[in-house]
């Protein structure tokens, strides 16, 4: 199956299954429970079906397929920006510039797609990529913080501990004791 222009708005009725298929994939990717890999093989066949279903729905209307490819290839193209960017500083302007449209259609197409502003968005991925250099190199909390676009190490570190409800340092130590 190939799911390139299959766009998923926030609020559609397969939104909630898609979120929670993941959710629970993740969580059994990270605590690795006995026989995970069949549970995670299992929640991926689950989610392939429904995406195969909404396929199915949005080839029936052909303007929807139309308006899904325009919005996913504008999407991809600020997601590209801020995946190779997100150590700099980036604005509405740059993620703008990327994709040749204004800054309400940037924040248009982030919250119809993937639910939340493209500042959020950003801030989860900079929370992300630290949370797996903690656990992958030795690098300080403060450098990871830089270098993952945080100036900033007090806010870096509140903000981490927000979304792990732990610090960085608390969240690299548990880890590996475990």
């Amino acid at each position: 199956a190939h799911f390139r222009s299959l766009v998923l708005p926030t609020g559609s009725e397969h939104h909630a299954a898609v979120i929670s298929l993941l959710s629970e994939i993740w969580e059994l990717v990270a605590q690795e429970p006995e026989h995970y890999e069949i549970l995670v093989r299992n929640g991926l066949s689950n989610l392939v079906c429904i995406l195969l279903q909404i396929q199915k729905e949005a080839s029936d209307d052909p303007s929807q397929t139309a308006y899904g490819l325009r919005l996913e290839r504008r999407l991809h193209q600020m997601l590209d920006h801020i995946h190779v960017h997100y150590g700099e500083h980036i604005t509405l302007d740059d993620l703008a510039s990327t994709a040749a449209i204004s800054k309400t259609e940037v924040m248009r197409c982030f919250k119809s797609i993937i639910g939340k502003s493209p500042i959020r968005y950003l801030m989860e991925y900079r929370l992300q990529q630290a949370a797996y250099l903690l656990l992958h190199t030795e690098n300080t909390v403060q450098q990871i913080g830089e270098c993952c676009g945080f100036e900033d190490n007090s806010y870096f570190a509140k903000s981490f501990r927000v979304m792990y409800q732990v610090t960085p340092t608390e969240y690299r130590r548990r880890r590996f004791q475990e």
